[in-house]
């Protein structure tokens, strides 16, 4: 198996998210991996089923430049065949508590994780802090010119986490996955962004 080629979580399945980027490597050659897509897209028109939209899911906590560097050739890549560029807005953090991801304040090139994030925000729920992570992910990406109108946008998780069950998943109930996700300024900063993004929300509960 080519580690340079498949995400770290199907390397290494029985060891923490962080175990397994530690383990993990990347391609020298951001362009091979801008070249699988071309290929895979490529292949799917050839049958009469070019995808609508292709959506970036990617770790800007890794190495952020790589990735930058990935996202760029993608969006030119996608642009040039007609189809549609998307991105995978997930909280780096993971399974990570006590934790935000942030612009760093010295680099505003670059995503880091803010390990200590009760001692900046003393009051917030964890479920707030994935809201903020995603927030500061969002605008990092809007600033670093890869979400403009045109962008289709996804809220999704790499996580099953937060297991909410029965009474925990109702919007009224303070704290909650769903009650933080319609409090908080998220949608709002996407919708109001621009009127033709697109915003799907994938809510990982496990509702039974």
């Amino acid at each position: 198996m080519n580690i340079s080629s498949n995400p770290p979580q199907w390397l290494y399945p029985n060891l923490s998210w962080t175990d397994r980027k530690t383990l993990a490597r990347v391609d020298n050659c951001p362009q091979a991996d801008t070249q699988h897509l071309k290929d895979l897209v490529e292949l799917l028109c050839s049958v009469n089923n070019c995808p609508e939209v292709v959506y970036m899911d990617m770790d800007l906590t890794y190495i952020t430049s790589y990735s930058l560097a990935v996202l760029h050739m993608n969006k030119q890549i996608l642009n040039s065949l007609n189809i549609s560029f998307g991105i995978n807005l997930v909280d780096q953090c993971v399974e990570i508590d006590n934790c935000v991801a942030e612009i760093l304040s010295t680099d505003h090139s670059q995503i880091v994780l803010n390990l200590d994030t009760k001692s900046k925000y003393p009051n917030v729920t964890r479920n707030q802090m994935q809201e903020l992570s995603l927030i500061n992910v969002l605008n990092f990406l809007i600033n670093q010119n890869f979400v403009d109108k045109d962008t289709h946008i996804a809220i999704t998780s790499w996580t099953t986490w937060p297991i909410e069950i029965g009474q925990q998943t109702n919007e009224l109930r303070s704290g909650g996955m769903a009650h933080t996700a319609n409090d908080n300024i998220i949608f709002y900063q996407i919708i109001n962004y621009s009127d033709l993004i697109v915003l799907i929300y994938i809510l990982t509960l496990r509702i039974r």
